[in-house]
């Protein structure tokens, strides 16, 4: 199976408070999903919740098998952090940027990986 491979740059900074990624759309046939992103001067570890959409207008969040959304925690320790997502049935993803009050830091890409 061929991989796919997409880097984007982001902008976004935590005195924005929480917003979302821009919309990846996962290709016809792909079973797994890896996205990795990379950030600088946090100041606090921030959450990323994983949101999926079948008609990438309206997204949900993505729920583990014990009904939980998953999230990607983005330690302030290091400068990045990758989810690795095994048999999602879905058309897009993106990433909620859940942001304390009043933080520092970006995040500054994602790279994303479909097979």
């Amino acid at each position: 199976m061929s991989y796919k491979r997409k880097i984007t740059l982001l902008t976004i900074n935590g005195s924005g408070g929480d917003t979302y990624t821009p919309v990846f759309w996962v290709p016809d046939g792909s079973s797994k999903i890896t996205v990795q992103f990379t950030y600088a001067s946090l100041v606090y570890d921030t959450l990323l919740y994983m949101e999926q959409s079948a008609d990438g207008k309206y997204f949900d969040p993505v729920l583990d098998i014990s009904s939980v959304p998953l999230t990607l925690v983005l330690d302030r320790l290091y400068p990045s952090a990758t989810i690795n997502i095994v048999n999602l049935l879905t058309l897009a993803i993106r990433f909620k940027v859940d942001f304390d009050v009043a933080e520092t830091g970006s995040v500054t890409s994602a790279t994303y990986i479909t097979g």
